[in-house]
């Protein structure tokens, strides 16, 4: 092998700036030296930046407020809830 041929991968997206996919999913490909860390797959692949909007959104403690919601409203409400969108 050509000796400037040689050399490590790199990924396809950074990571601190779009969402990537994790390290165990990404796939080397050996013609262009690349790790494939896109999100998803080949039919739908979306691209999302990381933001402080992005950040916040994540931080929100959804289990928390359902557990909110329980005790103020009663976990039977929250059942008739859901059971009523999904029939």
């Amino acid at each position: 092998m050509n000796a400037s041929m040689a050399g490590t991968y790199v990924d396809v997206l950074d990571e601190r700036k779009l969402v990537a996919a994790s390290p165990d999913r990404s796939v080397p490909n050996r013609r262009w030296r690349v790790r494939d860390n896109l999100p998803g797959t080949p039919a739908f692949c979306p691209l999302v930046r990381k933001t402080s909007e992005l950040d916040a959104a994540a931080a929100v403690d959804i289990r928390g407020l359902l557990d909110e919601l329980a005790s103020e409203f009663g976990e039977d409400v929250q059942m008739c809830r859901c059971a009523r969108r999904s029939g």
